[in-house]
């Protein structure tokens, strides 16, 4: 009963103008392959380049190979819609499909036509269907966005709040899952939430983060699609792969929140196991670091909160060439906060080697942070008590992030 991945549609989308990540004047950040980050107001991405305004109002422009990811600090999440027409109601039951490439599709869903697809509808997409082995969850509920499976086994929460694991065999007008041979079926309008144990993937195509929670793959960004005109003011031409008749249609300039460009070589640091976090000096902390929740961080890379004096460790994935971050003191811990911060690495011999080290006070809270890794295979970070010994010892990452090699990013699990 394993399921195999097959490759599934991915969204063609065309280049988008002025305020396109940057509505009503708001900033967005570029991250380009240093892991450097540069504020701006994004004017308009083609093929080639990516335009934007920096701080000051001049125009500017960077070429789009050197660049990983551009972004908004907009909190980006997907809800169930609201059914609130005949016709809403006619397309099915409304929810929020993840499929396991990082994809997200608010819409409703439809029976497929085959027991082994999985068949979706929304707005923006039309009519589609996936193969389950893509599928990661299907929400129907917001209230049971939480549930996690306790294994490597399907799990199906029905609306009365009763958990069923096995392996999820077909999700059409009911759902049917096999429970150690047994099989039950339930109908999907008791269902209020299924999460599949399928691996997640990453494709190699730019995921577009849209304003209604969407997280869409496109195969291209910045070229025009036969038979539509460029980019106009309020809207941009897409081809939509998911589409049945794979046609083209328009999005709002203004609802494109994100891109990443390449997200094989995009790690979010607080995907990766922390591997040792010891307290130092003469105080013990039961909570040397903390993770924040990715949901609702820019692109999911989650804030790191280092609680010092400590060292942290991580061992990195295969194909780790960089590392950055904004590195800050919190704002509780800026009037007597005096630290500093090592980050150092090493080989697979232990042998540690500083690599960059930051002071931080009241007078200097915040630094970028870049660090080459190439060739190593551990990242540690100190966090050390200077003037006033121990107290308010704490650093912040923001938006911790690793810039992998394509082959290690895509098989690695987030």
């Amino acid at each position: 009963m394993n399921r195999i991945s097959p490759s599934c549609g991915l969204v063609a989308l065309a280049c988008f103008g002025a305020a396109a990540l940057a509505q009503d004047h708001q900033q967005a950040t570029i991250l380009d392959r240093n892991l450097t980050k540069t504020p701006g107001t994004i004017e308009q991405i083609t093929a080639s380049a990516i335009h934007y305004s920096d701080p000051s109002g001049r125009p500017r422009s960077i070429d789009r190979s050197r660049v990983l990811a551009v972004y908004s600090r907009k909190v980006h999440g997907a809800t169930v819609p609201t059914m609130g027409s005949a016709a809403d109601r006619a397309d099915g039951i409304a929810g929020v499909l993840r499929l396991s490439d990082g994809q997200i599709v608010p819409g409703f869903f439809r029976p497929g036509s085959k027991p082994e697809m999985l068949g979706w509808s929304c707005r923006r997409l039309g009519q589609f269907s996936v193969p389950l082995d893509h599928v990661a969850s299907i929400l129907f509920l917001d209230s049971a966005s939480s549930i996690v499976p306790s294994g490597k086994k399907d799990l199906v929460l029905l609306t009365n709040d009763d958990r069923v694991e096995g392996f999820i065999e077909s999700i059409g007008a009911d759902l049917n899952i096999d429970v150690n041979g047994v099989k039950s079926t339930f109908p999907v309008d008791r269902v209020a939430a299924a999460r599949l144990a399928n691996p997640y993937v990453q494709g190699g195509d730019e995921l577009i983060y849209l304003s209604d929670g969407s997280v869409l793959a496109a195969a291209e960004i910045g070229s025009k699609i036969a038979g539509k005109p460029g980019a106009v003011e309020q809207s941009t031409p897409v081809r939509w792969a998911l589409a049945a008749d794979n046609g083209a249609a328009s999005v709002e300039i203004g609802s494109i929140d994100a891109v990443v460009i390449d997200p094989k070589s995009f790690l979010p640091l607080s995907s990766v196991p922390c591997t040792l976090a010891e307290p130092g000096g003469t105080r013990t902390k039961e909570t040397v670091i903390e993770i924040a929740d990715p949901s609702v961080a820019p692109l999911g890379l989650a804030a790191v909160t280092i609680r010092g004096p400590a060292s942290v460790e991580w061992s990195l994935p295969a194909g780790a060439k960089r590392f950055g971050a904004t590195l800050e003191l919190p704002m509780d811990a800026r009037p007597w906060g005096n630290t500093s911060v090592v980050v150092s690495t090493a080989g697979s011999d232990r042998k540690f080697r500083e690599v960059l080290k930051k002071d931080f006070s009241s007078e200097a809270p915040s630094a970028e942070c870049t660090v080459d890794l190439s060739g190593v295979s551990i990242l540690r970070i100190d966090v050390r008590g200077r003037a006033y010994a121990e107290v308010q010892a704490r650093v912040r990452m923001l938006e911790p992030v690793l810039l992998v090699t394509p082959a290690a990013s895509a098989s690695k699990p987030r």
